[in-house]
C-alpha cells in the first residue's frame, strides 16, 4: 500500500500522523495533483490527494475514509474508540478538524488572489474560531 500525497496537503499530513501513531509503515509517493498525474487519476478520478493505493491496485480516497481504513487495519488500536458515543464524538472532532483545514485552505487561496477581507473571508475566520473553541472543550 502507498499514499499518494502532496507535501502541502494537510489532509495527507493527518494520515501520515495516524499511520505513525499506529506504527504502520506507510510509503508516501509525492504527487503534484495540479498536473493530473496518471497514477493519481487512476486512483482518484477527482484528481485529489490523498489517495491510498492498496496492494491489489484498488484505491481508497478522501482522508476520513482512509483514516478509518488505517484505524481498522490495526486491531485493538487506541487512537479512536471503535463504538458507542466516544466513537461518534471522535468522528465529529475529526470532521471539525477537517472543516478547519477546509476554511484555512480557502483563506490561503483567497490570499493568493489578493482577497484578504470581506464577508466570505470573515465567515472562514469565524468558522475556524468556533470549531477550535468547541474542540478545545472536548
Amino acid at each position: 500500500m502507498k499514499l499518494l500525497a502532496s507535501a502541502t496537503s494537510p489532509y495527507a499530513r493527518k494520515l501520515r500522523v495516524i499511520a505513525h501513531e499506529l506504527g504502520l509503515a506507510l510509503p508516501v509517493e509525492d504527487t503534484a495533483p495540479m498536473t493530473d498525474p496518471a497514477a493519481l487519476l487512476a486512483a482518484n478520478p477527482l484528481g485529489k490527494v490523498p489517495a491510498l493505493v492498496l496492494e491489489d491496485g484498488s484505491a481508497i480516497v478522501d482522508s476520513p475514509v482512509i483514516a478509518a481504513f488505517l484505524l481498522a487495519s490495526v486491531p485493538g488500536q487506541g487512537l479512536m474508540a471503535t463504538s458507542g458515543h466516544a466513537h461518534w464524538q471522535a468522528r465529529t472532532t475529526e470532521a471539525l478538524a477537517d472543516g478547519v483545514l477546509d476554511a484555512a485552505i480557502i483563506l490561503r487561496f483567497n490570499m493568493a488572489q489578493g482577497i484578504t477581507s470581506g464577508p466570505w473571508v470573515d465567515r472562514q475566520y469565524r468558522a475556524i474560531e468556533r470549531a477550535l473553541a468547541v474542540m478545545n472543550m472536548r
